[in-house]
């Protein structure tokens, strides 16, 4: 039997989490957005010995500012991620501070939140 290829849509569904959020971020600064992605991923000291943890558990993927000056939090997903008790905890203390905060899933629903924010 041959190999055949996924649909669109199929290709979509497993998308890579980097796959998505590089559009999402190429789609941003193309729009005006300030971008920067925050690694939040804990390391090895250089003897390999000790493990330093991240400074804060759940910082949203993305922190952007809009042409404007919104400040907006992004959590980047694939169709079936979920957001941590962290990552939740933490876009709720965003949004409680007046900035806005959302999980976005693919680089059209970028494009709808632009729209709606500028």
């Amino acid at each position: 039997m041959p190999c055949r290829l996924p649909s669109r849509k199929r290709h979509d569904f497993f998308m890579k989490e980097s796959d998505i959020q590089k559009g999402i971020m190429d789609y941003l600064r193309y729009s005006g957005w300030l971008v920067i992605k925050f690694n939040n991923g804990g390391f090895y000291s250089r003897d390999g010995k000790r493990y330093i943890p991240p400074a804060r558990k759940g910082v949203a993927d993305l922190l952007c500012c809009t042409p404007q000056g919104k400040f907006v939090a992004l959590e980047i997903k694939t169709p079936a991620g979920k957001l941590t008790a962290h990552q939740k905890n933490f876009l709720d203390e965003v949004h409680a501070r007046g900035g806005k905060a959302y999980v976005l899933r693919s680089v059209e629903a970028a494009e709808k939140l632009v729209k709606t924010l500028c």
